[in-house]
């Protein structure tokens, strides 16, 4: 038998495996239309997994100054790309945090950006960089040479966003639908999103369309629309990890596996206890982000305001808000944030599907890609700037 398999079989087996109240962990394992679904409840208990106390401190105006940190990648030699879409360019850093080089800028033409949107690495460490308002990909290589441009052979609608790679170079897009329309006052919708596969060919494969984010809308009377993520709502995320796609919605604590051309080739859940959206976290929320996108704006700050003041918030907050697959096939998924919360236990599930426990990662960081050992993320200090890090994950045991 094989002994890492003891454990789990063990708490299957006996009543209780905690001196404490809380409910022991419990698998179920079973197949279905070939697909593998995996079923936990009970509360993971913590791993012996931390972050280093020294990262390396990107950003605060040490070369490449940083404005608008949409993505960030690591390439194999330990070199850092940051998707910088304040000025419509990525920069590069060594291992060591010192930036190399900017690369890029504003325009149409051959390695430019309207929007860039975000950055990854292909096989062989080419640096794909994602440009949202083109709906187009450049490819570049490792020392940040321009070499070509993937254009998708089929439309991909307005504004389409990359969420990840997978091992055989593809890039997953998600897709919105063309539903939020016009309307006047405040109100919460939900229109679908269709990831897709865009091969470096620029053949587009269709993955799976599910419900999107849900959308707070303001519509005025004389025209135009102010949109964002609806506060505390369901939010739909996505990671590609080796050739999976996985997909989580919000409807409950459940992700979903794709593979593409093939369909659904795992469901994973576990327990979700609800958490209440309370006045403290609706006051936090409206304090940190009502200025978010309308610095020097007074009459957009004055709407946004008015949009959070009369928002029809959740009764509870979604399950979780964000998914990460790391280096050996892990997923991590992030619970929604409570005010004054300083770090979030991040549930972490084996490559079966079985979790394995909580890693506690600083509240306040925006995660772009886990590592074997590593963690790399983006924080704003104390003056709203901000700084991409690199920690490093220490694993006991």
């Amino acid at each position: 038998m094989n002994r890492s398999l003891l454990p789990a079989l063990l708490c299957l087996a006996l009543p209780a495996c905690r001196a404490d109240d809380r409910p022991v962990p419990r698998v179920a394992v079973r197949d279905s239309a070939g697909a593998h679904i995996v079923e936990n409840s009970g509360d993971p208990a913590p791993l012996d997994w931390a972050l280093g106390p020294n990262p390396v401190d990107i950003g605060g105006g040490a070369g490449g100054e940083l404005h608008g940190v949409t993505a960030a990648t690591r390439l194999g030699d330990g070199r850092i790309v940051v998707a910088n879409s304040g000025a419509n360019a990525f920069e590069m850093y060594g291992a060591d945090g010192k930036h190399i080089r900017t690369v890029g800028r504003a325009g149409e033409g051959p390695g430019e950006f309207r929007a860039l949107f975000w950055v990854g690495h292909l096989p062989g460490d080419s640096i794909a960089a994602w440009d949202a308002a083109l709906s187009r990909l450049s490819v570049f290589d490792p020392a940040g040479a321009f070499v070509r441009t993937v254009a998708p052979r089929s439309s991909l609608g307005m504004f389409p966003l990359a969420a990840g790679v997978l091992r055989d170079g593809r890039v997953l897009v998600a897709v919105r639908g063309a539903g939020m329309g016009n309307g006047t006052g405040i109100r919460v919708q939900r229109d679908s999103v269709s990831y897709v596969t865009l091969a470096q060919t620029g053949e587009v494969q269709p993955v799976a369309r599910v419900p999107g984010t849900e959308m707070l809308l303001s519509g005025a009377a004389s025209g135009g629309l102010l949109m964002r993520p609806l506060p505390f709502g369901r939010q739909t995320v996505a990671a590609a990890q080796g050739g999976r796609v996985y997909v989580g919605t919000g409807e409950r604590f459940e992700v979903i596996a794709y593979e593409p051309g093939h369909g659904v080739r795992g469901v994973v859940r576990a327990t979700h206890r609800p958490v209440p959206v309370t006045r403290t976290e609706i006051d936090d929320y409206k304090r940190t982000l009502v200025t978010i996108g309308a610095e020097g704006d007074a009459r957009l700050r004055a709407q946004n305001a008015e949009l959070l003041d009369k928002a029809p918030y959740p009764r509870e907050m979604p399950p979780f808000t964000a998914i990460s697959a790391d280096a050996d096939g892990n997923l991590w998924l992030q619970p929604p944030k409570t005010a004054g919360a300083e770090n979030l236990p991040w549930i972490v599930f084996a490559p079966d599907g079985r979790a394995r426990g909580t890693v506690e990662l600083p509240a306040g960081l925006s995660v772009h890609e886990i590592g074997r050992d590593w963690v790399l993320g983006t924080v704003l200090d104390d003056d709203q700037v901000e700084h991409v890090r690199l920690y490093t994950l220490v694993k006991g045991g």
